[in-house]
């Protein structure tokens, strides 16, 4: 044990001791196992420590301890058996005043109970809603797909800046019927970008905010709270967007409650959703993957030639389809880790392993994804593995497969980013595919606390084999 190692010890004595028979890396002072992190993800650190450690070990973030639960029975433990003995800390600080604190990403018990259930996606006629942005989403991608490929002419794009914008405008039209003007689409770009900074950098002091932040959020949360005013002095009852049906039909939100909960549908799918759509994309147009972007492209043209259109009920029909869309999301989860804390009040236990109260766990779904005990090749990206006897056995939110979270507080945002994505994809490769750069490269970064992929550059071009 060097020196380093010593002194982390010595300063950190009892809190060793609480922790004693949880494995890990040997901390050394000051930093204790943030060493790790330099140059590497979070996610590809806590997965790591799956194959050296076990189920469960301990990082140490200076003096702070972090348990790291690499184990579907520890999942449930937390995030669904007990889940009421843990609570979020971050990112709570961190996104807070980008978000607002009246949204329940954001709550903890008792009032993220209150605030989900008055969520406009908790409503009882959420589903009719839903079922009626299949024919939003299909129109406008059939308009922005023709647009890229005319802007690709000339020169490449990024997947993951163009499925971004094209996600916040998918959103526009679901939320308020209408696209936003740029003004609004830059001040989500800044709010988030100032979130991230305060979301990644510990050593950004959490009450340090630019001056300009709170213009650009006011301005932000005016825009929709003008949107709802509108819509509640005149409603219009043949509209599909979100507003409208709760202004018709009715909402448990309202003021701030209600602007907070509408802006941050934006927050809550924009980044995470372009995530996976960039990633599908590419993992599409990859040479050693040709075949499934074949297979995919004639069960589209082979769906369409019939004449059919997209319906919630008729995205079924498109078996393989659903097998690139979880491929891809097992494969590279937009969200990859997540966190919670232990009680406050009272010892849990993980396992045989006492943990201390107030203690962060960082879950793994990313080590879970890519367990090769459960995955056959769980390094390659493989559409046929998904069969329907292993979509039975690993369901959204089972133990190897996740990427939205698991028990009560997983993603309440699941049906409509799953719809939105399927009907965009399906939209996408009707007519379309992507020729990336030669010198282009899946690289993974981390921004509002999703998985970015970066370095996906190319072009967009009319497929050949479409059904046009």
């Amino acid at each position: 044990m060097g020196l380093l190692n010593k002194l982390f010890n010595f300063f950190n004595k009892s809190k060793i001791s609480e922790l004693q028979g949880i494995p890990g890396p040997p901390p050394s002072f000051p930093l204790g196992n943030l060493n790790l992190l330099f140059g590497q993800q979070p996610w590809f650190v806590t997965a790591s420590l799956a194959e050296n450690y076990g189920p469960i070990s301990v990082l140490w973030f200076a003096s702070s301890p972090q348990i790291v639960i690499n184990s579907p029975e520890f999942f449930k433990d937390v995030l669904i058996t007990d889940w009421l003995e843990y609570h979020k800390v971050s990112p709570i600080k961190e996104l807070t005043p980008t978000i607002s604190k009246y949204t329940p990403f954001i709550a903890n018990q008792p009032f993220w109970k209150q605030m989900r259930a008055n969520n406009p996606f908790s409503s009882e006629w959420f589903a009719d809603w839903l079922a009626a942005q299949v024919n939003v989403f299909s129109e406008f991608g059939e308009l922005r797909n023709s647009e890229l490929v005319e802007k690709t002419k000339s020169d490449s794009v990024d997947l993951t800046e163009t499925f971004q914008k094209y996600s916040f405008d998918a959103f526009s039209l679901a939320v308020a019927g209408k696209l936003f003007p740029t003004e609004i689409y830059d001040l989500f770009v800044s709010l988030g970008k100032t979130g991230s900074i305060r979301l990644t950098n510990p050593f950004i002091l959490s009450f340090i905010l630019n001056p300009f932040f709170y213009l650009k959020r006011k301005k932000w949360f005016k825009y929709f709270e003008n949107l709802i005013t509108s819509s509640a002095n005149s409603p219009n009852p043949l509209a599909t967007d979100i507003i409208n049906w709760g202004t018709i039909k009715g909402v448990h939100l309202a003021g701030q409650d209600l602007t907070a909960n509408t802006a941050a549908i934006f927050y809550g799918g924009v980044y995470s959703v372009g995530s996976t759509l960039a990633t599908t994309v590419w993992l599409l147009s990859q040479k050693e993957n040709k075949i499934y972007e074949e297979k995919l492209i004639h069960e589209l043209k082979t769906f369409f030639d019939k004449k059919k259109t997209l319906t919630e009920e008729s995205l079924k029909e498109l078996k393989y389809l659903e097998k690139v869309l979880r491929e891809s999301m097992r494969l590279y989860p937009a969200v990859p880790f997540y966190s919670r804390n232990s009680s406050t009040i009272n010892y849990v236990f993980l396992g045989e392993h006492k943990i201390p109260k107030n203690t962060s766990i960082l879950i793994s779904n990313y080590a879970m994804h890519h367990d090769a005990g459960h995955w056959k090749e769980p390094l390659k990206f493989i559409p046929e593995r998904w069969t329907d006897e292993v979509i039975k056995q690993n369901p959204f939110g089972s133990g190897y497969f996740f990427p939205f979270g698991q028990g009560p507080r997983a993603c309440m945002g699941q049906p409509f980013a799953l719809l939105y994505m399927r009907t965009t994809l399906a939209s996408f490769y009707k007519n379309f595919k992507f020729i990336p750069e030669a010198d282009a490269n899946y690289l993974q970064g981390f921004h509002f606390g999703v998985m970015m992929p970066k370095g996906l550059n190319g072009k967009i071009v009319f497929n050949p084999e479409s059904s046009k």
